[in-house]
């Protein structure tokens, strides 16, 4: 196989280049720069997600705005809170019943936090985040999302505030119920 400089590969337009620098499966600069070229096409990119690795050139393949919304969502599948994960769900390609599923999961991790702030994650599923009841990192990613109908973030941080001042739910309850 031939050998290609970074600057070169940087600077290709040649799909058929990129995709056989991919191909070779190397953790490298090269790859790295392959990988980010925005005329990478979006099959070899999902080649390399399909190898399953939490290496760069794999978070550089799903950060990449060419990679297909599928392969994202074969990469948050998988579960796991990595740096591949990270950018998959980062991806603005990333489809909403995917952030969906994620946020689903009700972990408090990166990677949900991530799917909270996607800007097309879906407003019910953000409301039902903050229904959980949860202050949690998550909680606060999905009541500060655009996407969050404003009932929603409004209680959520009505909830917050008492929480600050030392007030649980029931104590608001009692109070309300005794005035």
């Amino acid at each position: 196989m031939k050998k290609y400089t970074a600057a070169f590969i940087k600077e290709t337009k040649s799909k058929k280049i990129l995709s056989e620098v991919l191909k070779r499966g190397n953790d490298d600069w090269v790859s790295c720069i392959a990988a980010s070229n925005p005329h990478c096409p979006p099959e070899a990119l999902s080649e390399v997600l399909k190898r399953g690795k939490d290496d760069e050139v794999s978070r550089i393949a799903a950060e990449n705005p060419n990679c297909p919304p599928e392969a994202l969502s074969e990469v948050l599948k998988r579960g796991n809170d990595d740096w591949v994960s990270y950018y998959a769900v980062k991806n603005l390609h990333c489809p909403p019943e995917t952030l969906s599923e994620v946020l689903k999961r009700g972990n408090d991790d990166w990677v949900s936090c991530i799917a909270a702030e996607n800007p097309n994650c879906p407003p019910e599923d953000l409301s039902e985040v903050l229904k959980r009841g949860k202050d949690d990192d998550v909680s606060n990613f999905a009541a500060e999302n655009p996407n969050c109908p404003k009932k929603s973030s409004e209680m959520f941080s009505l909830l917050s505030l008492l929480k600050e001042n030392g007030y649980t739910i029931e104590k608001v309850k009692s109070l309300i119920e005794n005035a």
